[in-house]
């Protein structure tokens, strides 16, 4: 009874409220207004108004003058014969289709104040240029959706939000500069957040805040952008956020750079090189797929990939996964004609229903670094195919191992080939300028070496070993089995450098509160060692398993961003391989 009773009196004032609205009309224009409110709103328009319209300021109704301050939902929609309209101030919202597929609709000029344009409010108008007011905050999404001619856009500096598809498919845009308070450019699909600029087949010019953070779903899916460089505290860029630009051969991304979306950038052709930040922990699967990137080298934080991770890379030859990986999908590589080498992790422990390795993939060599073979799961009872491998495959496994291997992976038994690396150093200290030998030993003999120094301005390598002193300090100097992560390592301290001994973080464990951050702060000791450059880098969970969205995002100065409530583990680590690891920085809705 008292449910029925609340809705009829909700029924009543609803009618009530309705019954105060009144209707005035004037020069084809109904306006919708309370009376005694001194403010009204453009309701309905004669759709066969046409050419030039000005709205008035103040409307007199019945003696009284009323102020417009909104244009309603639909209002011109379809006015297909207006083709010029001035907006006067006072007004601050324009509802959602306001004047939608207005055909002939060339120029509009909107007010300062206002505040709110609402979704698919110009959709399909042949706007050549817009200048949105200061005040201006929120544009709803596909606001200037399909506006053909667009070719000017001028954002005002307080706006805060772009909805999703706000510019989508304006094929005349040519730039955009977007303002510095703008923290994310789409943060879901469709209206919701995704595509913003996606179909502006001719934006080739974009600039991005300092300050932006997440780049949403297909923001710049389809544009002419050919040199990309995304701001330093961007944390998020969303799947096929740049996905389709056919012309991006250049593209900086940054330290701090947490979640890469799946397909990203796939489907960029000119795209060849690209060096991905240490501080990415989650990678969305083939993110760079269609590209001629020939090398990929997975960053140490990321510890989950997805199915299909690496598919249609048409000129991958060489893929190399970080040693946390511990479980793998089998299918996880795909149409990669081209791809010659693989090496998977170190501490690699499962691979799921066995690998598939020759769907559009003949690969020449497999490297497996870890010492226990990885177990072959989740096959139903009594199915124990281990996958498909070419039969040219040499698999290279520790030379220790090669018995257990052949065990556990027995479908290719015939296929396994010990390997063996080491590397020696006659010492471990040289004076500037002088020259030392480096001894590695391989095998099998024919492997050829890649030799790297972390630190080119202490101590250069080149191609057979001979190391150079060039200034003081202390370097880690790397002998690698060529198209593999198979490594040694030595330091060398040149000059009256003085080695880093351990690392200190101002917090073993942290609780970080959704919304605000964390300082975490290292110390290097000894204080007078010669090289204390950090790196900084992020892994999570969520409850008890990964997800493909970040927990928390670190920067440079190691300054930690919680992104989502669980777990995660932040890592500042010395050039020369010296860590340590706040291991239990949870993220929290509340204190």
């Amino acid at each position: 009874m008292r449910k029925c009773v609340l809705l009829f009196a909700m029924l009543l004032a609803s009618l009530h409220a309705m019954a105060a609205l009144q209707i005035h009309e004037k020069d084809g224009l109904k306006y919708e207004y309370e009376p005694g409110s001194g403010s009204c709103s453009v309701k309905e328009c004669d759709k066969q108004k046409e050419g030039a319209l000005v709205l008035d300021e103040v409307i007199r109704i019945d003696g009284e003058d009323y102020t417009l301050e909104g244009i309603k939902a639909s209002a011109f929609g379809r006015c297909e014969k207006l083709e010029r309209i001035s907006i006067p101030r006072g007004v601050k919202t324009i509802a959602p289709h306001a004047f939608y597929r207005c055909v002939a609709l060339r120029e509009v000029t909107l007010p300062d104040g206002l505040e709110t344009l609402g979704a698919e409010a110009f959709l399909e108008c042949p706007l050549e240029r817009i200048v949105l007011p200061a005040g201006l905050k929120t544009i709803g999404g596909g606001t200037f959706r399909g506006c053909a001619q667009l070719k000017e856009v001028t954002l005002p500096a307080g706006l805060e939000t772009l909805g999703g598809d706000v510019f989508s498919d304006c094929v005349e845009l040519e730039s955009i500069s977007i303002p510095a308070g703008v923290k994310r450019i789409g943060s879901g699909r469709g209206h919701m957040g995704g595509n913003v600029f996606s179909g502006c087949v001719k934006l080739k010019e974009v600039s991005l805040p300092e300050g932006l953070e997440v780049i949403g779903e297909g923001s710049f899916r389809g544009c002419a952008i050919e040199r990309l460089v995304i701001p330093p505290n961007v944390k998020i860029i969303g799947r096929d956020a740049f996905a389709g630009c056919e012309k991006l051969r250049e593209l900086t991304l940054p330290e701090g750079l947490v979640t890469i979306g799946g397909y990203a950038f796939g489907g960029c052709p000119e795209l060849k090189k690209v060096d991905l930040p240490a501080s990415v922990v989650l990678l969305g699967g083939s993110e760079f797929a269609k590209s001629k990137i020939e090398r990929y080298i997975v960053p140490p934080g990321v510890e989950v990939l997805s199915q299909s991770a690496f598919n249609d890379y048409s000129e991958l030859t060489r893929l190399v996964l970080n040693r946390e990986i511990k479980s793998l999908p089998g299918n996880f590589v795909q149409n990669c004609p081209k791809l010659e080498t693989l090496t998977l992790p170190v501490g690699l422990e499962t691979v799921k229903h066995g690998f598939y390795l020759t769907n559009g993939v003949m690969l020449k060599s497999l490297f497996s670094p870890a010492v226990t073979p990885p177990r072959i799961v989740d096959w139903p009872a009594g199915q124990t195919n281990n996958g498909e491998i070419a039969p040219t495959t040499k698999i290279y496994v520790p030379k220790g191992s090669v018995d257990a291997y052949k065990v556990t992976w027995s479908d290719w038994k015939d296929q396994i080939v010990g390997f063996g690396l080491s590397l020696t150093s006659p010492k471990d200290r040289i004076a500037v300028g002088e020259e030392l030998v480096l001894a590695a030993t391989v095998e099998p003999a024919t492997f050829g070496l890649e030799w790297e120094s972390s630190d080119a301005a202490v101590a250069t390598v080149d191609a057979t070993g001979k190391l150079v002193g060039r200034a003081d300090g202390v370097c880690m100097v790397t002998a690698r089995i060529a198209g593999s992560e198979v490594e040694e390592r030595v330091r060398i301290t040149v000059g009256g450098g003085v080695p880093v001994e351990r690392v200190e973080l101002s917090k073993e464990s942290a609780i970080v509160i959704l919304g605000e951050q964390l300082q975490l702060s290292a110390r290097v000791v000894p204080a007078e060692a010669s090289n204390k450059e950090l790196t900084w880098f992020t892994s999570g969970t969520v409850g008890e398993q990964y997800e493909m969205n970040a927990v928390a995002g670190v920067n440079a100065s190691g300054l930690v961003s919680p992104l989502q409530i669980g777990n995660a583990t932040v890592t500042a680590r010395t050039k020369e391989g010296k860590e340590a690891v706040c291991r239990s920085c949870t993220t929290s809705a509340s204190r």
